[in-house]
């Protein structure tokens, strides 16, 4: 199989990235199938950091706070709201207008509060149980957050481009 991704970081009212996951037959080399590498991809990076965040997070009902609010905040929201029980979760964004919207798309998602932190990421993380991180709080020196873990999106991918890594250098 092969994964093809495109990056255009100038797209108004479309994706950024789109990309194909393409399967052949390994004995032939015959085309099985084509799909949709955007979603495949958002939805597997979720679930791992879902899975994460079962196994290593304090149990029960958790405080969330993501850091970001693209397509793969929402996609976490989701994946998290379905293994943990949330109390309330808190989303911070580099642009504090992006996150407002995204807590007005988002709060039909979760039974539970969901508000826009202003001012710097940290505040987000504060009192948080399990976090998600995006890759603005993901490169190091960011405050200690005792008792938070902060699972970085793409935690587990690569990178689309060179001068972007998913984890601290």
């Amino acid at each position: 199989g092969a994964k093809l991704v495109t990056l255009y970081p100038g797209n108004q009212g479309l994706p950024t990235h789109h990309a194909l996951v393409l399967l052949f037959r390994p004995e032939t080399g015959e085309p099985l199938a084509v799909m949709d590498g955007r979603l495949i991809t958002e939805m597997r990076t979720a679930a791992v950091s879902a899975v994460s965040v079962d196994l290593l997070a304090r149990a029960g009902p958790a405080k969330l706070a993501i850091l970001g609010s693209g397509v793969q905040a929402k996609s976490h929201l989701e994946a998290i709201n379905h293994v943990r029980p949330l109390t309330h979760v808190r989303v911070w964004s580099r642009t504090h207008d992006h996150a407002i919207q995204f807590v007005r798309r988002m709060h039909r998602t979760v039974t539970c509060p969901v508000s826009a932190v202003a001012g710097g990421s940290v505040r987000a993380g504060a009192g948080a149980s399990c976090g998600e991180t995006a890759r603005v709080a993901s490169r190091g020196g960011t405050d200690e957050l005792p008792g938070v873990i902060l699972v970085p999106f793409n935690i587990c991918d690569g990178s689309v481009a060179p001068t972007r890594w998913n984890v601290s250098k």
